[in-house]
């Protein structure tokens, strides 16, 4: 997950961190 996180991150930075955040959230 981490793996695909910073892939994730370097192609979306800003949705994957809101998305993490609300999901990390609830």
């Amino acid at each position: 997950m981490k793996k695909n996180f910073g892939k994730q991150t370097f192609m979306y930075p800003m949705p994957v961190l809101i998305i993490a955040t609300y999901d990390e959230d609830g």
